[in-house]
């Protein structure tokens, strides 16, 4: 254990005790993630019910908040590395440092690929990240698989895990390969699936299926019957799959459907419990269809403290009349969430509803 005498730890050491922090920190944003998926089941249909939402809605933000920092501590790490390159590296002949010989950051190559997204925070940006990648990673665990990584790069896509290039739609070049995978996942990744003990196989499958989904939330896709299949899929697999995961696939399902999938949303609805994640998820689909039936079917859902703020917002969105009385008694709602919900709806809703 260290000491107040002992010297301090060399920037190799301390990128390394960086690394190991922001593993930690990622484990933990894995555990409570689950503990959220976990505990649903329990108290949904309880007293607690509220509580958990209020306690939810928390939790994931801390658990953003969470994989927020491991980014930050992973770029610290790296930039401590890089110093320690800096210091000890022999000095670089002029001719290198050249302007012409830099890479320019507007024509990113991937060998003879171009990126086909911009740059983000924690890009793989060294020439050999293919062949070296961070020590902290360790092939087919915890979302890392050099197979996908691969596959992406062949198309532009520049990622180690699927996570960070959800916010970097639309990729429609990776939509292929997003199908590919969840299509033979089974074949790719054989075995059982649980997402809960990091570095194992069964934690692994079930992060690389979530990040799959995740990615197929694309407006690239909108249309394309073979995402829309495979997404539908998800939902009706026995067992089912984590609260989240099908959560996502709902969502995807909302952003690539037409309005001639109007009968596949109602029925992936219809098969769900009341207050299920699916039809939170599914919800903002009929918000677009504006037609009576729609309506009838987000106002079923309008009273399950697990579905009302989705209800809520599908109204807003379809500009439903005669529902502001129902609405404006949360304005005085417990939950703040859904306070703020019905007020916006509330400014979006005809006056003479």
């Amino acid at each position: 254990m260290a000491t107040d005498t002992d010297p301090p730890p060399g920037r190799d050491q301390t990128a390394q005790r960086l690394r190991a922090l922001a593993n930690q920190v990622d484990a933990l944003a894995d555990a409570l993630a689950e503990a959220i998926d976990q505990v649903r089941p329990v108290v949904e249909s309880t007293s607690a019910a509220d509580d958990y939402l209020r306690w939810a809605d928390a939790a994931r933000g801390s658990v953003a908040r969470l994989h927020t920092l491991r980014k930050r501590i992973d770029a610290t790490a790296a930039l401590t590395l890089a110093e320690q390159v800096a210091t000890t590296a022999p000095p670089t002949p002029a001719a290198a440092t050249d302007a012409t010989s830099r890479p320019s950051h507007h024509a990113d190559q991937i060998g003879e690929v171009e990126l086909i997204h911009p740059p983000y925070p924690g890009m793989p940006d060294r020439p050999d990240w293919l062949d070296n990648p961070p020590p902290r990673l360790h092939d087919r665990q915890n979302g890392f698989d050099l197979r996908l990584v691969r596959d992406l790069a062949a198309v532009g896509v520049r990622t180690y895990t699927l996570s960070p290039i959800t916010k970097l739609k639309p990729l429609p070049q990776a939509i292929p390969v997003f199908l590919d995978w969840l299509e033979h996942l089974d074949t790719k990744l054989p075995g059982p699936e649980h997402r809960g003990r990091r570095g194992t196989p069964e934690h692994h499958k079930a992060v690389i299926r979530a990040g799959l989904i995740r990615n197929l939330n694309d407006r690239s896709a909108k249309g394309n019957q073979r995402v829309i299949n495979v997404l539908a899929a998800q939902l009706r697999t026995t067992p089912p799959l984590p609260d989240e995961t099908r959560f996502w696939a709902g969502r995807a399902l909302t952003t690539v459907c037409t309005k001639d999938d109007y009968d596949l949303i109602t029925a992936l609805i219809a098969e769900q419990p009341p207050g299920d994640t699916v039809i939170a998820g599914l919800l903002s689909y009929l918000g677009k269809m504006r037609t009576v039936e729609a309506r009838t079917i987000i106002l079923q859902h309008f009273d399950h403290p697990l579905t009302r703020n989705y209800a809520i917002n599908a109204l807003a969105d379809m500009k439903a009349t005669g529902v502001r009385p129902l609405i404006e008694p949360l304005l005085n709602d417990p939950d703040r969430f859904t306070r703020q919900t019905a007020a916006r709806a509330l400014r979006k809703l005809p006056t003479d509803s």
